[in-house]
């Protein structure tokens, strides 16, 4: 069955590439159902992956989010970034 997992995820991962311009470098530890890495500077977990792909995001959205997350002393999850939901917006609360 993990066989028939990894292909599944590695369509998504293609998907994913083809759709932001990015290329794959590879999954940490080898492992697709955890964190993966593109142009050796970008890394998502591939629930983040999936939730993109599966409710059409924007392009370039997922980026943005990992941008504005990375500085931040609090954490706002991709699917409430793509709701809406950003950092000033919390700082305020």
């Amino acid at each position: 069955m993990r066989n028939k997992l990894d292909k599944v995820l590695g369509k998504y991962i293609k998907k994913f590439e083809k759709k932001h311009g990015l290329r794959f470098e590879f999954a940490v530890s080898d492992d697709l159902m955890g964190v993966i890495c593109f142009g050796d500077v970008l890394f998502f977990d591939i629930n983040n992956i999936v939730y993109d792909i599966d409710t059409k995001q924007p392009k370039g959205l997922i980026i943005d989010w990992l941008y504005d997350t990375m500085h931040q002393d609090k954490y706002i999850n991709f699917e409430s970034y793509s709701m809406g939901l950003r950092y000033e917006q919390k700082q305020n609360r």
